[in-house]
């Protein structure tokens, strides 16, 4: 398992060709502005668009590489679930990833999200979903004090932000990956695997 180190990255679903060459298992997402190039978990969190509408349309003219994993706003409310994992089938994708995840919302900002139906019950529920199916999940916690979430959640990967301590992840299969601003670029950011938070 070891051996997946610095292998994942995220990769705008215009570039996923890119994971086939570089040998990167993808975490597979729309693209983020290139103001944000360092950033794009916040980029993609921000409200300047129909996050999922505009993925099911990518998803539809793409072939995913293999092992792909598509990042969907699984904390909408409005989000037709069966639909997105249908698309992710069509596409070749292999799993579903709480990808720009709630939690890297904190304060104020994760308040009003919540208010407006936001949630990440939504997206660990989901998650479940997708696993019942057939399709590998990563969970998401994007700041300490944010996870796990209420429902007993068992994904196969996480994606964290490097603060957060074990005891607030969820229950995972396979590893912790660490999320790091500011380690990629435009086009793509490595997921490095946190060893210490790793099943045997």
């Amino acid at each position: 398992m070891h051996q997946l180190e610095a292998q994942w990255a995220i990769i705008p679903v215009q570039h996923a060709g890119a994971a086939r060459e570089g040998g990167h298992r993808a975490l597979v997402t729309l693209e983020w502005p290139e103001y944000f190039a360092a950033d794009p978990w916040l980029a993609l969190l921000l409200p300047t668009r129909d996050y999922n509408a505009e993925l099911l349309a990518a998803l539809a003219g793409t072939r995913l590489p293999r092992g792909a994993v598509v990042g969907a706003f699984l904390a909408h409310p409005f989000l037709d679930l069966a639909r997105l994992l249908d698309a992710v089938e069509r596409a070749g994708g292999a799993g579903i990833a709480a990808f720009p995840g709630i939690t890297r919302l904190t304060g104020g900002f994760a308040a009003t999200a919540e208010q407006g139906g936001l949630s990440l019950a939504n997206e660990a529920l989901r998650l479940q979903v997708a696993a019942e199916r057939g399709f590998a999940t990563v969970a998401t916690v994007g700041a300490p004090g944010r996870g796990p979430p209420a429902v007993d959640l068992l994904a196969d990967w996480v994606v964290a932000e490097p603060r957060v301590p074990r005891g607030e992840l969820p229950r995972v299969r396979s590893g912790v990956l660490d999320y790091r601003a500011g380690a990629g670029s435009g086009a793509w950011l490595p997921l490095t695997l946190r060893r210490e938070a790793t099943p045997p």
